[in-house]
């Protein structure tokens, strides 16, 4: 993190772009506060968000070229899309292409749907999420020795979990710690899901 603030780095925000060179500062930051600086936080709740949660999956989750047909407006929207960081932003972004394109076709909706469905899965603290039939996988951290695990939020994340078998599914490997939820028929039930799981973690904290 010490060279991340140094002042040597306008080449690197330069190579990097500004708003990535942002999200890595913000990480290392909450980094030094779970970690090096701990004890001066101890009264803040500790912040286990991903910076970013990849999301798959087998449906169309994209602008099609037959809704806007201009290449660089496309490109244009799905970078003014990326940048959007609240619910707020993202209804008004949808207005503003019903208002343009016209009524939003299935693969923009579920678009729209995913970005909401990314930032539940971050606020869990996931790092990616897959949208298979009826189901969603999602990844816990791949840092085996993150704070994350430790934390009662984790802690509560399980017992909710292993509450409800007949939903979720844990499994194990090497490499990485990952849970399938099932009976997950849309997009909009995944986001339900994890709201309510965050909720429920939060609560018993």
């Amino acid at each position: 993190a010490g060279n991340l603030l140094g002042g040597e780095q306008s080449g690197f925000i330069a190579e990097i772009g500004f708003d990535m060179y942002q999200k890595i500062l913000d990480e290392a930051l909450r980094e030094l506060k779970r970690d090096e600086f701990s004890e001066l936080f101890k009264d803040e709740e500790p912040d286990f968000t991903t910076q970013d949660c990849q999301v798959e999956s087998h449906s169309e989750l994209l602008i099609p070229d037959s809704y806007v047909r201009s290449i660089p407006e496309r490109l244009s929207l799905y970078s003014d899309l990326a940048k959007i960081n609240s619910l707020e932003e993202l209804n008004k972004f949808g207005f503003m292409l019903k208002d343009r394109f016209g009524p939003l076709p299935q693969p923009v909706l579920e678009l729209l749907d995913a970005v909401r469905l990314k930032w539940s899965a971050r606020e869990l603290g996931l790092e990616k999420v897959s949208l298979e039939k009826d189901a969603i996988k999602a990844w816990f951290p791949s840092d085996q020795e993150s704070a994350y695990y430790s934390s009662p939020f984790f802690g509560n994340m399980l017992k909710y979990i292993t509450g409800n078998p007949s939903l979720c599914r844990m499994k194990q490997t090497p490499k990485s710690l990952t849970v399938t939820f099932q009976g997950i028929r849309n997009i909009a039930a995944g986001i339900s899901l994890f709201e309510e799981i965050a909720q429920f973690a939060r609560a018993n904290q």
